[in-house]
């Protein structure tokens, strides 16, 4: 069902740095003592969109400076806590509250050594491609996201990770089950659908307003009927 699915541990900081840069894209793992690492990643890569969806976690204090991703790394812990400082804002991450890192400015991520987390990281291109089925329209300037995650205000995101951990469990108990391949093209596109139509990003106005439009007639005028 997927392009490829791994389940590896390592104490080097340079296989992790390789590793998770095939995954997310170019970046820098830095911590303060080398060989302190106790890295597990268990995760797998989807053939349509090239989605990765997996658990992560490195076992010591780090830091992971980001430039230029090319793909959209969004976590959730599962235990411990993790930080985003973006354009001088510092955007705190916990059971309760995911992170999105879009591909923009120099951001810093620190990951605390007892932070396990889901993580799903989407292209660039595919979120580009979905968000331009959706509008109907090529995509111009980048798609920029709200960087917090609100599980615990918002339903919608609540469900969008219980999505991903229910998909997660599927794989696991059925692993070589012949009908995943042709589930995930269409669970990959659920996937980014739901993230773009639940998430604040910079095209989230424009998506909206090609919902309304979208609305059948009548039941616009019902509402209207209701509002006034």
């Amino acid at each position: 069902a997927s392009d490829w699915s791994s389940d590896v541990c390592s104490s080097d900081l340079d296989f992790a740095q390789n590793l998770m840069s095939t995954i997310c894209g170019e970046h820098r793992l830095d911590t303060s003592a080398r060989d302190t690492l106790d890295f597990h990643y268990d995760g797998m890569r989807l053939p349509n969109r090239k989605m990765a969806i997996g658990t992560i976690r490195y076992g010591a204090n780090v830091a992971i400076n980001i430039s230029n991703l090319k793909a959209y790394s969004i976590s959730l812990p599962l235990q411990g806590t993790q930080a985003l400082w973006m354009r001088g804002e510092q955007y705190r991450s916990n059971v309760n509250r995911g992170l999105i890192v879009s591909n923009n400015d120099h951001q810093e991520l620190i990951i605390d050594r007892d932070c396990q987390k889901l993580q799903v990281v989407i292209p660039e291109r595919s979120m580009h491609m979905v968000l331009a089925d959706l509008l109907n329209q090529p995509i111009e300037q980048p798609i920029i996201f709200n960087p917090e995650m609100r599980v615990e205000s918002t339903q919608l995101i609540d469900a969008w990770w219980k999505n991903i951990q229910n998909f997660l469990q599927l794989n696991t108990q059925n692993n070589g089950f012949f009908g995943l391949q042709m589930l995930s093209d269409d669970y990959e596109n659920f996937v980014i659908k739901a993230l773009l139509l639940s998430q604040e990003h910079n095209y989230s106005a424009a998506l909206h307003a090609q919902a309304q439009q979208q609305e059948p007639t009548y039941i616009r005028k019902v509402k209207s009927f209701i509002v006034d």
